[in-house]
């Protein structure tokens, strides 16, 4: 199960290095390349707010074995794909099913194992997902430049094949509850969808469609809040709800879920970011970037062991406090680049947040859950990593979204300082003239030349200045978040409670 958690993983982290490979094999855009990732994105998160109530209906064996054969049959949907809309189509295909993959590994987790085991499991669980993170950049750089960026897929298609039939025979670990599919919520996985999928839509688009001048934004955005409305009042009073959003009343899980929705923004929005900001300023190709990023997924690797380390010293909180107060510093750190970074300029930044990466995340997975009894895991599991991949995809659009403006807004800017400041601009513009005569034909060329040269600049400086303006506002909302988690309750040893009214579980101490 955890093989096919680093599969899935795997399948964010070594497709952003290939963008250009993709987007130049399809003859699609830049924009319209985005949405490999975004319809991942949607399509992983309908599976997660549904993957609860599918665990009990299926059982995790089955659950787990129709996600990994699902995943695998869209890797290979994906390497066939013709053209943009096609691979965005398998691209949903195949975060649709790797979507219920996680849920999966924690219910067995955290049901499975006893609390003083449990703590060395989600280590073992956090090393293959930070090893994910670690070998995606330079594998899918690797492939893309070497193979195809085809082969990118493909390379699932093996080892899905293993982990889908390891998991059919030996994935025995409960039953599926009896007559809970012909009591499905339908209206409420229907409510479901429409909450999620217009909602991470107009994320995505809105900047593109100049948000509500557009009647599209206007209209999603629309149907997502009514939608939103009409689930919470269905899943409210439903009796058998897809969602049961009554773990939300436990404070671990509530404070918890919101630390790991802005965890999930930090972690991931920098991560997709900063490939974009070298593949743009440096114009590097994609092994270059894959090293270069490398570090970030080391750190995480490294972190794991250190958390282990470090629970057995303090409370889960107080570690949990450690890695978000480093999270935010090596943003901040990430926040100071310039025109020409290179491996060791990134390195600092990239090595505290990935030491930061465990140091937050497995604390924070251990207190939300490990309150709950074993009859709600299931359910928690999907809501905590549901509100995980929604601070990714959140954090994704957002912040994408927020570059772009920041970019045009100092594009602007610099272009007025050069207007107000004619006389140097003109003798730096001479200069710049006279240095290209001698390499072109006539002077229309090198005024074309200089033309081209000073927009290029104009655009280079305009991205560092709205990437630095990004990570320094994430960092610091980091900074800010810090405190909320000492007001977890802190234990020595994570055991479930028992839910007031329920057989099951175990009251910690």
């Amino acid at each position: 199960m955890t093989g096919g958690m680093f599969l899935n993983l795997m399948g964010v982290q070594n497709l952003a290095i290939a963008f250009r490979h993709i987007q130049s094999g399809l003859g699609a855009g830049p924009d319209e390349v985005s949405w490999i990732i975004t319809s991942f994105l949607i399509a992983e998160v309908v599976m997660l707010a549904m993957s609860g109530w599918l665990l009990r209906v299926l059982s995790i064996r089955w659950m787990f074995t129709m996600c990994a054969g699902g995943f695998t049959v869209g890797s290979v949907l994906c390497a066939l794909a013709w053209d943009i809309n096609s691979a965005v189509a398998f691209r949903a295909v195949q975060g649709l099913f790797g979507g219920g993959i996680m849920p999966c590994v924690f219910s067995v987790m955290f049901t499975h194992y006893r609390p003083e085991a449990r703590d060395r499991v989600s280590m073992l669980v956090g090393l293959f997902a930070t090893a994910a993170s670690a070998l995606g950049p330079i594998l899918g750089g690797f492939i893309a430049e070497s193979l195809s960026w085809r082969w990118i897929f493909l390379s699932n298609v093996p080892f899905g094949i293993v982990v889908t039939l390891l998991g059919a025979s030996l994935g025995r670990y409960d039953s599926p509850e009896t007559g809970l599919w012909k009591r499905a919520d339908l209206p409420g996985i229907v409510l479901a969808i429409l909450v999620l999928g217009p909602g991470l839509v107009v994320l995505e688009e809105g900047r593109r469609a100049d948000w509500f001048a557009s009647d599209l934004i206007t209209s999603l955005t629309a149907v997502s809040a009514i939608a939103l409305l009409l689930f919470l009042a269905r899943e409210l009073t439903c009796k058998d709800p897809v969602v049961d959003l009554s773990v939300f009343k436990t404070r671990n899980f509530a404070l918890g879920s919101a630390v790991v929705f802005c965890w999930g923004v930090v972690l991931f929005a920098p991560g997709y970011l900063l490939p974009v900001f070298l593949a743009r300023v440096r114009l590097l190709d994609s092994i270059v970037i894959g090293q270069m990023v490398f570090v970030l997924g080391v750190g995480q690797f490294l972190s794991g062991f250190i958390t282990l380390a470090l629970f057995r010293i303090w409370p889960r909180r107080i570690v949990a406090l450690i890695g978000i107060l480093m999270m935010g510093t090596g943003t901040l750190m990430q926040g100071f680049m310039f025109a020409g970074p290179g491996f060791w300029d990134v390195f600092p930044a990239q090595t505290v947040r990935g030491l930061a990466a465990q140091l937050t995340f497995l604390p924070i997975l251990n207190l939300a859950l490990g309150y709950l009894g074993p009859d709600r895991i299931k359910n928690a599991s999907g809501l905590f990593n549901l509100i995980m991949r929604l601070g990714a995809a959140v954090g994704i659009g957002a912040m994408n979204s927020i570059l772009e403006a920041r970019i045009q807004h100092h594009y602007t800017h610099l272009s007025d300082v050069a207007r107000n400041s004619a006389a140097v601009a003109h003798d730096w513009l001479r200069m710049l003239y006279r240095g290209l005569e001698p390499t072109v034909s006539d002077s229309f060329a090198a005024v074309r030349g200089t033309a081209s040269y000073i927009y290029l600049v104009a655009e280079r400086e305009a991205m560092v200045l709205a990437f630095n303006e990004s990570m320094l506002g994430l960092g610091a909302a980091m900074l800010l978040l810090a405190p909320s988690v000492l007001f977890l309750k802190s234990i020595a040893g994570i055991q479930p409670t028992r839910r007031r009214g329920a057989g099951s579980g175990v009251r910690g101490p």
